[in-house]
C-alpha cells in the first residue's frame, strides 16, 4: 500500500467498519502487543487508532501487513458463532468422563474461556444489540386529532382523550 492519502483514508475507513470481532480476530493475527491495545471494552475507534499507530511505528507490522491481514480476514468465511451455541458446545464436552486432575484442569479452562471470550468478548460486543435511544413520550407537542378531520374520501371521527 502506498503512502497516498486516499489509500490510508480508505484503510482507515475499512479498520471502522469491522465488527468488533474481526477487529480481535485482526489483532490476535498480526500479533499487536497487548500494552499497545486500549481494553476490548474502550471505543471502537482508539482501539482502531492503536492499531494503526502501532503498525506504523518502529515496533509495528507496517501497514502492508495490516492490509494483507485485513484483507484475508474479510475474504476468509470465518463464522463467529452466537453466545449461546458457544455455552452448549462447553456444556456438551464438559460431559465427557475424566480423572479428578483432568475434570479440574477441563473446569479451569471452561471457565477461562467462558470469562474472557463469551463474557468478555461476545457479550460486550455489539452482536444483536439494540442502541438505546433514550425517547420521551410528550404527547402535548402532537395533538393529530385537531388538525385532521378527513383525508381524501375517507372520514375520520375526531376522538378527543377523556
Amino acid at each position: 500500500m502506498s503512502d497516498n492519502t486516499s489509500d490510508r483514508l480508505a484503510l482507515i475507513q475499512l479498520l471502522y467498519d469491522l465488527p468488533p470481532q474481526q477487529l480481535n480476530t485482526l489483532i490476535i493475527a498480526i500479533k499487536v502487543p497487548n500494552e499497545v491495545m486500549p481494553a476490548m471494552n474502550a471505543p471502537h475507534g482508539d482501539r482502531t487508532f492503536a492499531l494503526i499507530q502501532w503498525a506504523e511505528g518502529s515496533t509495528g507490522c507496517g501497514i502492508e501487513k495490516l492490509q494483507s491481514s485485513l484483507n484475508c480476514i474479510q475474504n476468509s468465511q470465518i463464522n463467529i458463532p452466537e453466545p449461546e451455541k458457544l455455552k452448549n458446545t462447553l456444556q456438551i464436552i464438559s460431559r465427557t468422563e475424566l480423572t479428578p486432575n483432568e475434570s479440574r484442569n477441563r473446569e479451569s479452562l471452561l471457565n477461562k474461556v467462558n470469562n474472557i471470550w463469551i463474557k468478555g468478548v461476545l457479550e460486550n460486543s455489539f452482536y444483536k444489540q439494540f442502541i438505546e435511544l433514550r425517547l420521551e413520550e410528550r404527547l402535548e407537542l402532537v395533538a393529530p386529532w385537531k388538525s385532521i378531520s378527513s383525508y381524501g374520501q375517507k372520514k375520520f371521527y375526531l376522538m378527543t382523550p377523556k
